[in-house]
């Protein structure tokens, strides 16, 4: 969801107005494993920024630390998540 604005506040949050450009961070890749068994995928994540792993899903993070860190960006939109 892009509004560019905190839905409770319409506060400005982020976006390509008024010259604030977006800030993206590479947070991970996908590399070659060294050695492949035919049970594991060829591939796997490699973590670049530990920061933001949280954004990669359940699997790195606590609901816990998700609440937390979903109501320090303003949260979700939730005319959009009811």
């Amino acid at each position: 969801n892009d509004r560019g604005y905190n839905s409770a506040t319409n506060d400005f949050v982020y976006g390509n107005q008024r010259g604030v450009p977006y800030k993206m961070n590479k947070v991970s890749m996908f590399v070659s494993r060294a050695s492949v068994c035919e049970e594991e995928a060829p591939y796997q994540r490699q973590i670049l920024n530990e920061t933001l792993s949280w954004t990669l899903g359940e699997k790195y993070r606590t609901s816990e630390e998700y609440i937390h860190l979903m109501e320090q960006i303003g949260g979700t939109t939730t005319r959009f998540n009811k």
